[in-house]
């Protein structure tokens, strides 16, 4: 009885890793490119530039940002409907919920898409947000309008699907290629 329930536990964890893999087996058979490859490859090589464009950014966005964190820090529960309740799409972070440590840990990520939790035990934020892009793009979800530009640049420039672009994503382009 112990060693059936152990199997099943590996089985479960198994088929949850191969969601992943499925998700980027099905972009590269629509669309003939390696989504893992090309996303990982090229964020590592923008990712500095990335965060230079961000931090001149920062002034700007750090309103929107301490409004987002207030609203996280006023809920007192955990229930994952609370967490998915009116989001359409996005990127679940699972914090080890330790009192002793000041600093959470990430355990895991999951996507939430239509307010389900539709994967989970993604290993990191990047792997989370590159399943989140194959999901939509596989699926042909169109991409949220205050969304659009960033799955836009994702979509041509980290992962090469389109030589036109719009003239935002453009010249992000174009400042990445030349910092």
């Amino acid at each position: 009885m112990i060693e059936e329930s152990k199997n099943k536990k590996v089985s479960v964890a198994e088929s949850k890793g191969e969601r992943g893999k499925r998700v980027c087996a099905e972009f590269q058979r629509i669309t003939c490119v390696d989504l893992k490859t090309s996303f990982m490859t090229t964020l590592n090589k923008h990712s500095n530039a990335l965060i230079k464009l961000y931090r001149a950014k920062s002034k700007d966005l750090a309103d929107d940002m301490k409004m987002i964190l207030d609203h996280f820090d006023e809920q007192d529960t955990d229930l994952e409907e609370t967490y998915t309740r009116g989001v359409k799409m996005g990127i679940l972070e699972v914090l080890e919920n330790d009192l002793s440590q000041a600093k959470k840990s990430c355990i895991n990520f999951g996507i939430i898409l239509e307010e389900t939790v539709v994967m989970d035990d993604l290993p990191d934020f990047p792997t989370a947000f590159m399943v989140l892009f194959g999901l939509l793009y596989a699926l042909n979800i169109e991409y949220p309008k205050g969304l659009k530009y960033t799955f836009e640049a994702v979509q041509n420039i980290f992962v090469g699907l389109e030589e036109k672009c719009t003239n935002r994503v453009q010249s992000l382009k174009n400042r990445l290629f030349t910092l």
